[in-house]
């Protein structure tokens, strides 16, 4: 229905992490091989009403979901940094199941008489936490071995269209971008352009940022990349029915950014470069202190108030909103080549220029 499960919108912690390459295990999302792993594990509970001690199956995917839990709840905190709190109840739920079943296994056995030998640990139990150890290997190896096409999403795009010289269409024609009229990292006279969405309080859009500079400055003169604001707060966008606490104030940001290119387009860079490089993201007073400085009161003020800011962002909306149909995801950052919108997070410069490579840049129309 193009909205996004309650609590998991995005640019929220949950989308962080089901969009991150930790959440693949071998190209398919990990949630296939636990629910596969839960079913099996919940068939064999079955004998254990009738009294049969656990089997080694049973022990050792007990083991690996225990394992899996804190792995996942590890990379969490020290990797993602976001917290997913669906993820965060599957794990509580599967780490009681798993000890609960384990506790018998663990239990010492009755103590010998005197003078016997103490009794070794029982082969189920021991076979099983091999079992265990190996599969855990398994899961851990097929995350980092299999990261291609990880993090992204390249499908092909149903937005091009041709129309007006000069301009950029996409959404079949519905949406004419000029590319001298909007904020871009690099030069509108490049032969080609990459189209990028993004919210300034969007964490995977903040990690981009830099990136798709080193990518411009590789292929200078060649690609430049067009780049417009979509908010990811309710009040400006239709799209996201609920606003998650992380991205209140995106539409104020939104429109001080483009304020500042609209009122002075040479002071931009600087602006956008500081509001995306500070290690957090300053608050609105401190970014609207900033656009003071840069342009002045009364310059920012009249720039806020021109009807082109808003119907800016509401056309950004539209084209954010044509880009999620095409992938089929709400995710921030999207990238929009002539055959292709890449979306979600990507890991390093080689891997944005190698993308950018592969794809078709946009081309202006040449009115035929």
């Amino acid at each position: 229905m193009g909205g996004s499960v309650a609590g998991c919108g995005p640019g929220s912690g949950c989308n962080l992490v089901l969009s991150s390459r930790w959440a693949y295990w071998m190209g398919v999302p990990v949630s296939l091989p636990a629910a596969f792993a839960y079913s099996i594990l919940f068939a064999a509970t079955w004998a254990r009403r009738q009294a049969r001690p656990l089997g080694e199956l049973s022990i050792a995917l007990s083991a690996v979901i225990v394992a899996a839990a804190f792995w996942f709840i590890f990379l969490q905190y020290a990797v993602i940094h976001s917290w997913c709190r669906f993820c965060l109840a599957t794990h509580a739920c599967a780490l009681f199941s798993a000890f609960w079943l384990l506790a018998p296994a663990f239990r010492p056995p009755a103590r010998p008489a005197e003078g016997a030998a103490q009794p070794p640990v029982p082969k189920p139990l021991k076979a099983g936490l091999i079992l265990g150890a190996v599969g855990f290997a398994a899961l851990i190896g097929g995350q980092f071995v299999f990261v291609e096409h990880l993090g992204y999403v390249l499908i092909p795009a149903s937005l091009g269209g041709r129309s007006t010289t000069g301009q950029l269409i996409l959404d079949s024609g519905r949406i004419g971008l000029d590319p001298k009229e909007l904020p871009m990292i690099g030069t509108s006279s490049a032969r080609g352009f990459v189209v990028g969405l993004y919210d300034y309080t969007c964490t995977h859009c903040r990690r981009l940022h830099p990136l798709l500079r080193e990518a411009q400055e590789h292929f200078a003169g060649r690609v430049a990349f067009v780049m417009l604001p979509v908010p990811l707060e309710a009040d400006c966008n239709p799209m996201i029915p609920v606003t998650d606490p992380a991205n209140r104030g995106a539409c104020d940001y939104a429109r001080l950014g483009l304020a500042v290119w609209r009122g002075r387009p040479d002071a931009f860079r600087e602006y956008d470069d500081w509001l995306f490089g500070a290690g957090s993201l300053p608050t609105l007073a401190e970014a609207r202190a900033r656009a003071e400085q840069l342009m002045g009161r009364a310059s920012l003020e009249q720039a806020l108030a021109d009807p082109w800011v808003d119907r800016q962002i509401a056309t950004d909306v539209r084209l954010y909103i044509a880009a999620s149909q095409a992938t089929n995801s709400l995710r921030l950052p999207q990238l929009i080549f002539a055959d292709a919108v890449v979306s979600g997070s990507v890991a390093d410069a080689a891997e944005l220029e190698r993308i950018i490579a592969e794809r078709t840049p946009l081309a202006q129309s040449d009115g035929h």
